[in-house]
């Protein structure tokens, strides 16, 4: 692990400097406290896995710019990275929770023929696997917006690091899947108004989590890679299309896929 220490302020190599402020910019920093990262999640043998990434949770949304000024200190690339999957496998289990209780209903329905019934489990579990798919790349395909050559090659490997806790908002996922299955427990049993009460506070939810996501990772960005304000607005400006585009492919073209190669295989059999 390299030992090369930056200005929080501007990015400028204090690496071996005895002095507490900058040349570069004259911001002062403490050189002790730039050797130990401030992540929770680094330090979660120390506190727990569950306490540990809560706070990491809390630290990159609401104090965010503190959370940016890690660039200054070495970031573990590792830990980032099995804090993005463990996010991941948070926002699964929820969808898979939904999933499963939408499977129940399907087949507690009688009034469905037995190809029919096969047919709507196929696709959940192809819609399943979708999301899965897209939540894998919605949390990793903007680190590669960080690589910017105005960085040094470690600086670079720190942003792209920290880019990985960025998605620590769909942490959240549980809390949206809970309202989506009270609203589907409503309107099982006919309650209507309120299923679509909650069917609606739940989109609202979800559009609020991607908008948390969006600012935190231009936030990120600015911080880390010191980039204008061009940078920013592109960036901000792509990222909602990068998204859209990965759902279009995604939630379309793999079941496209899957639907031609089952009716090649059908039309060979028959």
């Amino acid at each position: 692990m390299t030992d090369d220490l930056f200005c929080p302020a501007c990015g400028y190599n204090v690496r071996g400097l005895t002095s507490n402020r900058c040349p570069e910019c004259g911001e002062a920093y403490d050189p002790t406290t730039l050797r130990v990262s401030r992540i929770p999640w680094v330090h979660r043998r120390e506190i727990g896995s569950v306490r540990a990434y809560l706070r990491t949770a809390g630290m990159v949304i609401f104090h965010n710019a503190e959370f940016c000024s890690e660039m200054a200190r070495s970031v573990d690339y590792r830990a980032s990275q099995r804090f993005r999957w463990v996010t991941i496998a948070i926002v699964f289990a929820s969808l898979l929770t939904v999933a499963s209780y939408s499977a129940v209903l399907i087949v507690a329905s009688n009034n469905r023929a037995f190809g029919s019934l096969t047919a709507d489990l196929v696709a959940l579990v192809i819609c399943l696997c979708c999301a899965l798919l897209f939540h894998v790349v919605v949390s990793g395909v903007p680190s590669y917006f960080f690589q910017s050559k105005t960085l040094s090659v470690e600086q670079q490997n720190r942003a792209v690091a920290l880019s990985y806790y960025a998605p620590a908002v769909l942490a959240a996922t549980p809390l949206i899947a809970a309202i989506v299955l009270a609203a589907m427990v409503c309107s099982h049993y006919d309650l209507a108004t309120i299923g679509e009460t909650l069917t609606l506070a739940a989109f609202c939810a979800y559009f609020a989590q991607n908008l948390v996501l969006w600012f935190d990772l231009l936030h990120i960005y600015h911080r880390t890679t010191h980039r204008g304000a061009t940078c920013i607005m592109l960036l901000g400006a792509g990222m909602p299309l990068l998204w859209l585009l990965s759902a279009g492919l995604i939630f379309i073209g793999i079941p496209g896929a899957v639907f031609y190669v089952v009716v090649m295989i059908h039309s060979s059999l028959s």
